[in-house]
């Protein structure tokens, strides 16, 4: 009997290979978001079909997000143009999350995804209690008024309206 060999890139052995892991390293983390980034719409599907599988990843690219990883931030690209509805709003709440962390990034995201402020600067939170709410606010604007006063102006502007709709 005759063996065949079968050779797979090396990236998929590692994409597979990691599949089960709860907390994937920093290398293992960048091999499934190149992964994600050369194949979003093999990946979306995935999101769809192992849900459980894949919160832990999606929890790993949102601190990704909050570090300024820009393997994180293309992925993200590239995942909410093949997303649908529930995916692509996951994601954007994910940009949204990060604004504190990485105003710059996440405005130059929404900008390539053609996403309005009202789309990453409205609070990203379902019945989370308004000190949480008010907290994300605070820090989005800050940071925004220190890295990106000019580029940020209708995010700060989204930010005081959802700030007013609040009663502050």
């Amino acid at each position: 009997m005759k063996v065949k060999r079968i050779f797979l890139p090396v990236t998929l052995i590692l994409v597979l290979a990691t599949a089960g892991c709860q907390q994937p390293t920093t290398a293992t983390s960048e091999v499934w978001l190149t992964h994600l980034t050369e194949q979003p719409e093999q990946s979306v599907r995935d999101i769809g079909a192992y849900p459980e599988r894949w919160t832990t990843r999606l929890n790993t690219l949102q601190q990704m997000l909050d570090k300024g990883d820009a393997i994180a931030f293309k992925a993200l690209e590239q995942l909410y143009l093949h997303a649908d509805g529930s995916l692509a709003t996951t994601l954007r709440f994910m940009l949204a999350k990060a604004l504190p962390y990485q105003p710059v990034q996440v405005l130059r995201s929404a900008a390539e995804l053609d996403l309005s402020a009202e789309d990453v600067c409205t609070p990203p939170f379902i019945e989370h209690p308004p000190e949480e709410v008010l907290a994300w606010l605070g820090a989005s604007e800050a940071a925004l008024m220190s890295q990106a006063p000019e580029s940020g102006e209708d995010c700060i502007l989204q930010l005081r309206e959802s700030r007013h709709q609040l009663g502050e």
